[in-house]
């Protein structure tokens, strides 16, 4: 599958619209006519200063659209 993208590394956050569009682009490439699409696992690294701001913010943003049991946090 190839994926359109520059040659420098890109950001990858919750609210870059480059994720959704891999994430849409991977449910067409695999699914090939299914309604459901492919769960993206998210990992999140903290470190011990970051960890329970970071686990509020998500929450606080509902996790960005994604169900929380596709997020995992570790430091």
């Amino acid at each position: 599958m190839s994926y359109p993208t520059t040659a420098q590394i890109q950001e990858l956050t919750p609210v870059n619209p480059n994720i959704l569009g891999f994430h849409l682009a991977t449910a067409q490439s695999t699914n090939e006519g299914s309604a459901g699409l492919v769960q993206i696992l998210w990992y999140i690294m903290t470190s011990p200063f970051t960890d329970d701001a970071t686990r509020r913010f998500f929450e606080s943003h509902r996790f960005f659209g994604l169900e929380p049991d596709q997020v995992t946090f570790f430091q």
